[in-house]
Parts: C-alpha cells; sequence; structure tokens
C-alpha cells in the first residue's frame, strides 16, 4: 500500500511534468543520436572506411535515412511509454504512481533491447552503404572491427545515458516509498565494474590494430581473456560489496 501523504507531497516534487518530459525526450535523442555521431567518426579514426568512402555513405540517403528514422521511432516510442510518468507528475494519485512504478520497472528491458537492437543494425547499414556507394568490399575482419566499434558505442554512450535516465526516475518519483530498488547499487557497480575494462581494452585494441595493421588470434585470446578477468573480477567485488552492505540491510529492514 502506498501511502497517501507521500503521493500528496510529491505534487511540489523536485520535478514538473513539463521539465521532466522534455528532459526524457532529450536524453532518448542523444542516446540514438550521439552513438551514429561517435560511431562513424571512430570508424573513419581506425580507418576502416577512407575519407572518401565515408562522405559517399554519408551524403548519400541509406545511413542518414536509417539513423533519422530510428531517432524518430524511439522518440515515438518512449514518448509513449513513458506517459505513466508524466500522468503521474501531472496528478499525483494512488493509481498514477503505480503505473509510474510499473513503467519505470520495465523500462531498463525496454530500452536496452531497442538499442541493442539499432547498435547491431548500425553496422549493416553502414557496410551496405559502403557497399552500394563507395565500392567498398568488405572481408570477414571489416565485419568484426565494426562491431566491435558498436560494442564501444554501447558503453561509451548507452551506460552513461541509461544512468541518467534513471536518475532522471528518480527525481520525478523524490518521496515515493520503493519496495525494492530498481537497478540495485551492486547491479551499478558489476555494470561499472565490468564493462569499463571492456571498454578501455576494445579502444586500445581498436587504436593499435589501425595502427600496426596486426591482429592475431593470440591477440583475440588475450583482449578476450582480460574481458573474462575483468568480469570475474567484478563478480568477486560485488558480492565482497554486497557482504559488507548486509548488516547495514538488515539495520534499515529492521
Amino acid at each position: 500500500m502506498i501511502r497517501k501523504d507521500s503521493i500528496r507531497g510529491q505534487t511540489h516534487g523536485a520535478i514538473d511534468a513539463q521539465t521532466f518530459r522534455r528532459k526524457f525526450r532529450l536524453l532518448i535523442f542523444n542516446a540514438w543520436n550521439v552513438p551514429a555521431i561517435f560511431g562513424l567518426s571512430f570508424i573513419l579514426y581506425v580507418q576502416i572506411l577512407s575519407v572518401p568512402e565515408m562522405i559517399a555513405v554519408m551524403t548519400n540517403p541509406l545511413e542518414p535515412l536509417f539513423v533519422i528514422t530510428w531517432i524518430a521511432f524511439s522518440l515515438w516510442y518512449f514518448t509513449r511509454w513513458v506517459r505513466p510518468v508524466v500522468a503521474y507528475l501531472e496528478n499525483p494519485t494512488e493509481e498514477s504512481v503505480k503505473a509510474a512504478l510499473n513503467c519505470i520497472r520495465l523500462f531498463p528491458m525496454h530500452f536496452w533491447v531497442l538499442f541493442f537492437a539499432y547498435l547491431i543494425m548500425a553496422p549493416i547499414s553502414v557496410i551496405w552503404a559502403a557497399e552500394l556507394y563507395a565500392d567498398f568490399v568488405p572481408k570477414p575482419v571489416d565485419w568484426f572491427r565494426i562491431s566491435m566499434v558498436a560494442l564501444i558505442v554501447s558503453i561509451i554512450v548507452g551506460l552513461p545515458i541509461f544512468f541518467m535516465i534513471l536518475d532522471l526516475f528518480g527525481r520525478a518519483l523524490t518521496g515515493v516509498p520503493l519496495a525494492r530498488a530498481h537497478v540495485t547499487v551492486r547491479t551499478k557497480v558489476f555494470l561499472i565494474g565490468a564493462l569499463v575494462p571492456l571498454l578501455i581494452d576494445t579502444m586500445l585494441v581498436q587504436y593499435y590494430w589501425s595502427r600496426t595493421g596486426f591482429f592475431t588470434t593470440e591477440t583475440f585470446v588475450v583482449w578476450l581473456f582480460l574481458e573474462l578477468l575483468a568480469i570475474g573480477g567484478s563478480l568477486i567485488f560485488v558480492r565482497s560489496f554486497g557482504q559488507s552492505l548486509a548488516p547495514l540491510e538488515t539495520i534499515v529492514g529492521g
């Protein structure tokens, strides 16, 4: 049961409906716009495509249309998805807060499914556009390298924006009691501890590869080993962190 006095107290909360809607749309726009800018710039920097090839890709309709379509779809989809939160901010009632909490609880799954779908399709659209307009002939290694770029983009762009959206949700529902956290501190620690080393190693491999042209099975095995080591270390740290918080959880629960 959600206390009505908590709901009334939220009427003048940390953020109003109009501000929330504007900031949320801006974050969603950046989540689908910045990856295109950063990803294409990085592809050019590590020389997967040459400057003339990139110009051909960007001055023909396929790639710009792909990006614009995804931005428009994501704005339409998530603007509709977040309506319960906006409705709660406009009229905080027991029913509206339940709908808002349910919306926020399911948001991470919807965000990452669409975001990863976008990043999976993005390399295909770039390679296809390069084939059509720049006579680019992709090799298997080109597909692998551009997929690594998508991985870099997902971490360096997607993760910070995702956390900013969660913070925005937190401001919108300030004062509303939660039965449990939607994204726990342990999950955040694991994501940062595992994905930041993955980001650094992948960027270093891409840079080294572009400057030396050297990449063998041994390089891939070492890269994969470092990523698994980072994930394993993060899991150990999260477990230790959880044990350290156990006494505090007991006090709070009591």
